[in-house]
């Protein structure tokens, strides 16, 4: 759970610092949801621009550092022969960040995923990919789908000035230091 709490962090700490996506969003979320007090994950499942948000901030803000492997046979990556039965590590955030992938890359931009037709299919994995794939990537999303709705839904996110959002490095990213933010009824904006 301590990378679906991370990325509950990022993504509401993406979506207040970029009001216009906070905006957005909540006018998705009336729209869908309206004056229920219910969510149904279907009403969830059906908010494409607050899918687009997810899988933004798990661009930027990816569960895990490396992704550990080992080879099974001799391997040619590049120009470089890897020996069978050789470790090797990939750091999803070098990728999901590289511009020969993504149009500025370190901007927060959830619009990207509107259409992924020409996303290269190995540009973005948070979850990893393959077999050893994370094997519960769908109860992750709807998880942190469903906070973010609901508190969207209440409340209007504000950090106070100077807030960044830094990588900290350890088994999974979290956010570097403390962030502080305020909470404020909604219809107080």
């Amino acid at each position: 759970m301590d990378t679906t709490g991370n990325n509950l962090c990022f993504t509401a700490l993406s979506i207040g610092l970029n009001p216009d996506v906070e905006n957005r969003l909540r006018k998705e979320i009336d729209t869908v949801i309206g004056e229920s007090e219910e969510i149904k994950a279907k009403d969830i499942m059906s908010m494409q621009y607050l899918t687009q948000v997810v899988k933004e901030s798990l661009r930027l803000h990816p569960p895990t550092p490396a992704l550990t492997r080992r080879t099974d046979k001799d391997t040619l990556i590049g120009s470089v022969m890897i020996p069978g039965d050789t470790p090797i590590m990939v750091n999803p955030y070098a990728i999901q960040t590289h511009p020969d992938y993504w149009e500025d890359p370190h901007d927060f931009k959830p619009e990207r995923f509107a259409s992924v037709e020409n996303l290269h299919p190995y540009a973005y994995f948070p979850f990893s990919l393959g077999p050893r794939r994370c094997i519960a990537p769908q109860l992750a999303d709807l998880q942190v789908k469903l906070v973010i709705a609901r508190l969207l839904k209440k409340f209007k996110f504000k950090l106070l000035p100077g807030q960044t959002l830094k990588l900290a490095e350890n088994i999974s990213f979290g956010p570097v230091g403390t962030v502080r933010c305020t909470l404020a009824f909604a219809d107080q904006h």
